[in-house]
């Protein structure tokens, strides 16, 4: 794999609302689906080999018109899901900081490490996407590969690729609908874009 283009689903009403979604099979909103479509436009011609996408609707639905506009098949892969929130699913902070108030400080106090309740630790995503993540430099060598996938697996793959400590990973910010991209050069990744959203912006 020589390229790595990483696209964040567009927004869905609990992104609006601030609710935790995880493995939630919650929809695009309206303005999710003009996120997908504007992303789909400005991918189109680009020199994409393979499409691999979440299979939870959100990103399905983001994946689906980037595919269209490129004419490539999408792949459909679990471990590109979003971690999982186990019992926080559905909820805002301030109903997790009070249903479960161990849980939330725990994680708190050891963000990385800790699971949410019923859930994953961020560690135990990162190693999930990292698996992928080393599949694809081995079965697309010399290919670029685009992953349409969420806000924790992209900011986690920046990390590991570039060698940044996982605790870093909320200076990251990956909005929806954005685009982040990582190039092979000289037997290393390099962060060439981080959370690119040019081609949201309304004229």
């Amino acid at each position: 794999m020589k390229r790595l283009v990483l696209v964040r689903h567009g927004e869905t009403g609990w992104n609006r609302a601030g609710r935790y979604q995880g493995f939630a099979r919650t929809p695009l909103n309206e303005c999710g689906r003009w996120q997908a479509e504007q992303v789909a436009r400005r991918l189109a011609g680009w020199d994409i080999d393979v499409i691999y996408t979440s299979d939870l609707p959100r990103a399905f639905e983001t994946a689906e018109p980037i595919a269209g506009r490129l004419g490539l098949p999408l792949r459909t892969t679990v471990a590109l899901r979003e971690i999982d929130v186990g019992e926080w699913e559905g909820l805002t902070v301030p109903e997790i900081q009070v249903r479960h108030a161990e849980n939330w400080n725990a994680w708190l106090a050891d963000p990385i490490h800790t699971p949410r309740k019923g859930g994953e630790s961020f560690a135990e995503l990162a190693e999930r996407v990292l698996g992928a993540f080393h599949k694809w430099e081995t079965v697309h060598a010399g290919q670029t590969v685009l992953a349409v996938t969420h806000g924790g697996p992209i900011q986690a793959l920046v990390c590991m690729t570039i060698g940044l400590p996982l605790r870093f990973r909320r200076r990251l910010k990956i909005d929806n609908a954005s685009i982040t991209t990582l190039a092979h050069q000289d037997d290393r990744w390099l962060l060439e874009t981080l959370n690119d959203t040019g081609h949201l912006e309304k004229t």
